[in-house]
């Protein structure tokens, strides 16, 4: 069963458990996103304006496996996390 932030954990009516189990996961898949638009927009610049940016862009390739780590982590958390919100 696949638990939620907000689902609540068992024997409790508050999010905090739950919260404190997911939210490492959300904090690591929002910094993978940020870098990602931070490299789409450098990309949109480079080509609609044409400054030199390129390598910028290539240099924040390293994200992408970054990302992938990131999705097996966010995955594992959200399918690995019991029913008490002890452990994920």
């Amino acid at each position: 069963m696949h638990y939620s932030r907000f689902t609540g954990c068992e024997g409790t009516t508050d999010f905090k458990g739950a919260s404190e189990v997911f939210d490492m996961a959300i904090m690591l898949v929002l910094v993978f996103h940020i870098i990602e638009w931070i490299r789409l927009t450098i990309l949109i610049t480079v080509i609609l304006v044409g400054v030199p940016w390129l390598i910028v862009y290539n240099v924040l390739s390293i994200n992408l496996p970054f990302g992938m780590i990131v999705c097996i982590v966010a995955m594992a958390t959200g399918f690995g996390a019991d029913v008490s919100c002890t452990e994920a």
